[in-house]
């Protein structure tokens, strides 16, 4: 419906009344889907810029949490890492026993297992590869290996000790406890194992015993399987003590 309006001619001084009609303008729908389509894009990109910088600059609740939790699990680490440090040095003192007392009391060799020093290929790690604490965990996981495999060592050679104790009565009577002879009974003093000039042959000859030279029927008193061999033309009479089996 067409709207009147008035108007004033100040040269006339008169007033004409103007019907006005309002048209109505229709915009394209493909215009309004651009148009919204674009403030979406322009609040997304807003959003995600304000996101980033608070991000960046502040650290979110859950930032925190995780920040925390690497920062005990690395301290976990460290520990567990001193410990196995700790324990190793008590291992190498116990091992250290093990060859230079335990066995060289029961007269046994060193144990000797191949591969105990040779570290796991890389391979056992590689699920642990790539991640930001790899060589913190790989580092430690390795120093564990190495302990196990030296604990292995150490437990084998005592179950041979352990064996070697429970033959402690038959090793005692095969090691002569005292002198076979009174010392104050010697002649000439101790003739040693080793090479030496032969009496009789006048030659250097490995000798494979200890002579103790005393008068004849001198009492001989040795704690182990006694063996006697009477005097010959170019051997003296013996009295050995030999270690039963």
């Amino acid at each position: 419906m067409a709207r009147k309006k008035q108007t004033f001619d100040p040269h006339a001084l008169t007033r004409e009344v103007v019907s006005a009609t309002h048209e109505v303008v229709t915009v394209p729908f493909r215009l309004r889907t651009y148009r919204v389509i674009r403030k979406i894009l322009i609040i997304f990109i807003a959003v995600s810029i304000v996101n980033v910088v608070f991000a960046n600059v502040f650290y979110t609740p859950k930032m925190y949490r995780i920040l925390r939790e690497n920062s005990e699990l690395v301290f976990k680490y460290r520990l567990l890492q001193d410990k196995i440090r700790a324990e190793q040095r008590k291992l190498d003192e116990i091992h250290h026993r093990d060859n230079f007392v335990y066995r060289a009391l029961f007269s046994a060799d060193t144990l000797n297992i191949g591969g105990i020093y040779t570290p796991y290929p890389a391979s056992k790690y590689a699920a642990l590869a790539g991640d930001e604490y790899a060589p913190l965990m790989i580092g430690t996981w390795q120093q564990l290996d190495a302990f196990g495999r030296q604990l292995y060592r150490t437990s084998v050679s005592f179950d041979e000790l352990q064996i070697l104790a429970k033959n402690k009565e038959n090793m005692s009577t095969a090691i002569p406890a005292i002198w076979p002879i009174d010392r104050q009974a010697l002649r000439r003093g101790i003739e040693p194992f080793g090479y030496r000039n032969h009496p009789i042959y006048h030659r250097r000859i490995l000798h494979k015993g200890i002579d103790l030279a005393a008068r004849s029927a001198t009492t001989s008193m040795p704690r182990a399987t006694r063996r006697y061999s009477p005097p010959t033309w170019d051997s003296p009479a013996e009295d050995t003590a030999s270690r039963s089996s």
